[in-house]
């Protein structure tokens, strides 16, 4: 009976540290398991880190591509407005060259049938009273031909017969020797006036 006794005891604790062991086991895949989910948490944080991040790029890059596009399309539209308004001012343009190329014709012809009736050159029709006179008219026909000459460059512009700088360039020049010769022409109207002329 003792031996028995003995070798139940024996068995008891051999299935003791069976379920010991078995109890180890158990703690180790909880362990092993908890640390999975750690792993897994922080993956997936980080992943969502990360989509939230492109997410707000993509927001940022797509406001910054329709800005640009309404900008384009603003631009786009002011652009056609000009061309718009140009085309309306060129027409306008014509007409006036069109009047000035008559009334060039007209002056023409009136001057020949002067010549062939053998009338004075019209140039010789025009007297001066004074010094003063004879100024003011060469002053008057300079500021004229100014405006022609300028007249001219704005054609010659259109027709793209002169670049731009170029173009600046002289209309710097001839706007500011029209400058000095309106000054001048003041000047002897005032002194005219001073004499009692006017």
């Amino acid at each position: 009976r003792e031996a028995a006794r003995e070798r139940e005891r024996e068995a008891e604790k051999e299935r003791e540290e069976i379920r010991e062991i078995q109890r180890e086991v158990e703690r180790q895949k909880a362990a092993e398991e908890n640390e999975r989910l750690e792993l897994l948490g922080m993956a997936s944080s980080k992943l969502q880190v990360i989509m939230d991040d492109f997410i707000r790029r993509t927001d940022d890059e797509f406001e910054e591509h329709q800005a640009k596009q309404r900008k384009l399309e603003e631009n786009s539209a002011l652009i056609r407005q000009r061309v718009e308004d140009l085309e309306r001012e060129k027409g306008k343009l014509l007409v006036i060259e069109e009047h000035l190329g008559q009334a060039e014709e007209q002056m023409r012809a009136w001057k020949a049938a002067r010549e062939a009736k053998g009338d004075r050159p019209v140039e010789e029709l025009v007297g001066y009273s004074d010094a003063l006179s004879r100024q003011l008219f060469k002053c008057t026909s300079e500021d004229k031909a100014i405006e022609d000459a300028l007249f001219a460059l704005d054609k010659a512009l259109a027709n793209e017969t002169v670049d731009c700088k170029r173009y600046l360039q002289l209309v710097a020049k001839y706007s500011k020797q029209q400058f000095f010769v309106k000054e001048l022409a003041n000047k002897i109207v005032a002194k005219r006036r001073q004499l009692g002329v006017f």
